[in-house]
């Protein structure tokens, strides 16, 4: 009985000459080592009781499956992970560094907006923000910075959109130039 269980512990080594992907080095291992285990606990023995070795068998044979189930897991998140990496071509950084050449690149116009009477460029916003609607004349805004002397200069995103501004500035804040 001896030399039968070193004939098993043989065969449960290393598994050195198994390829594939390492789920499936580990999935063979585990059934290598399961049957080893099943083989050393014999279905009919003197020396575990009945319930034990059944207990025993069944805990290696859930074992096994569990592995079973955690492989094919493991395969469709790979091949889910392929499938995502082939459709989506690589984006560029959400946020990269721009160079002073990169924003000299950008077509926008800016327009200023200075009130005709002296009062802050915070006021000057909200007078601007109140009386334009931008959304309904469909002006493109980039950017709005506070000047000095009450000043804003809003960044347009193109010639038209800032002669729209210009027009409705114009036209609904007569008291700005």
């Amino acid at each position: 009985m001896g030399s039968e269980r070193d004939r098993v512990r043989e065969r449960s080594g290393s598994v050195d000459s198994v390829s594939g992907t390492p789920e499936e080095v580990c999935l063979k291992r585990v059934r290598t080592l399961t049957n080893a285990i099943l083989e050393l606990v014999p279905v009919k023995s003197e020396t575990l009781k009945v319930e034990d070795r059944k207990k025993i068998r069944d805990m290696v044979c859930e074992i096994n499956q569990l592995f079973g189930e955690q492989n094919g897991i493991l395969k469709e998140v790979r091949s889910t992970a392929e499938k995502r990496a082939t459709a989506e071509p690589t984006r560029a950084p959400a946020n990269p560094r721009q160079t002073y050449a990169d924003k000299l690149k950008r077509s926008s116009v800016t327009v200023a907006v200075h009130p005709s009477e002296k009062q802050t460029s915070e006021d000057t916003k909200r007078q601007l923000a109140e009386k334009v609607d931008v959304v309904a004349n469909k002006i493109g805004v980039r950017g709005v910075k506070k000047g000095r002397d009450g000043a804003v200069f809003v960044e347009c995103s193109s010639k038209k959109d800032a002669e729209k501004l210009r027009i409705s500035v114009a036209e609904k804040m007569q008291d700005a130039k």
